[in-house]
Formats: C-alpha cells, structure tokens, sequence
C-alpha cells in the first residue's frame, strides 16, 4: 500500500495548496484595508483548500485508537489460478498450484480440500483423498473446519474400503473436541448409525 505522505502525495495534494497559501497571504498583506467581508472569503477558501489534507492526516494519526491496521489482518490466498486450471480440465497444474498455495499460507485448509476431491474425481485415488484430509485435520482451527473434514473423511472410509471402524474414530474425535455443538450431536447420530452398519 501506497504511503500517504509519500513525495507523490506531497506534490499531488500538498504542494499546490502551499503555493496558493503564500499568495493568499501574500494578497492579503498588500490589500489590508479590504474589509472583514473579504478577509472571511480568503479564510473559507483556505479552509476548503486544506480541510482533506487534514482530515488525512488527523485520520492516519487516530484511526488506529478505533480501527484495527491493515497488518492486523492476515492475507488470504486467491484460488482464482488453480481454480482456473481446473476449468481447462489441467487437473496435475490446479494440484500444484494449489500446493503452491500451501507453501505461502501454511495454515490454509482449503487447498487440502480442493485437493482431496480433485484426487477423487477425476483421479479416482480415495486414499491420496483420504491423507490429504487428515493433513488439513492438524490444521482446521474451528468447529465448523474440523468437523466437515472428519464427515468427509468418515463418508470416504465407509464408502472406499468399508472401514467402519475408523469412520466411527471421526465421529468421536468431533465429539471429544467439540462437546455439546450441533457438530458433535450430528456426530453422535451418525456414530449410531455407523455402529447398527457395522453389526450388519
């Protein structure tokens, strides 16, 4: 981001106001008898003249008591490339763009789970899905993350090699680190449901 006093700011919006100033002033001192009316019109000129400067820099110097910078916010990543290869069917060059993503933004879940399903359809390798989506599992940071993973994960186990046991892993791991959601009670059902398939 550009900085507000920079030497472009200062000749675009400050230099000029400086020059019509001086020779404001200047008008003044040679004309001082021209009256209150007059010296009031020159005082509202300037005040026109220099009320955005101001305001900037009033702005900049207190903005932060109220409103959080621009550094307090991490930057996300644009899947707009990867997403780009996929619609040109180059499915390799989306994986590697998106693997790319991860070496920038190591805390980023939704590479792995582009990913996961770009391994499924067209690749057709659940169990490359499968360990991309455990590896997004150390990473998810909310409840909503960390449960969707393990669904999709539970719904590959059970699909992909019938194993229901580690299906019924996922449920629980919701339910132990997220106790007492809405996650956890949608857990808990499908964790029944996976135990009646299992006794099957």
């Amino acid at each position: 981001m550009e900085q507000r006093m920079s030497g472009e700011y200062f000749l675009k919006h400050i230099l000029w106001r400086v020059v019509v100033t001086l020779l404001m002033l200047l008008a003044l001192h040679v004309l001082q008898g021209i009256g209150i009316i007059a010296g009031l019109g020159m005082i509202g000129v300037l005040g026109v003249l220099w009320a955005g400067p101001l305001a900037t820099a009033v702005g900049g110097a207190t903005g932060g008591l109220w409103l959080p910078s621009d550094d307090n916010f991490e930057v996300r990543p644009q899947y707009s490339i990867a997403e780009a290869r996929l619609r040109e069917g180059q499915y390799e060059e989306a994986i590697e763009v998106y693997r790319k993503y991860m070496e920038l933004y190591p805390n980023e879940v939704t590479p792995h789970l582009r990913i996961a399903d770009l391994q499924l359809v067209p690749f057709n390798n659940p169990d490359a899905a499968m360990e991309e989506l455990k590896q997004a599992i150390h990473k998810s940071q909310t409840v909503e993350t960390f449960s969707q993973i393990h669904f999709r994960l539970a719904e590959l186990y059970v699909t992909h090699g019938n194993r229901v046991s580690d299906a019924l892993h996922s449920m629980r791991e919701i339910q132990r680190c997220y106790p007492k959601t809405k996650q956890a009670s949608v857990a808990l059902e499908r964790a029944g449901n996976l135990l009646k398939l299992q006794q099957s």
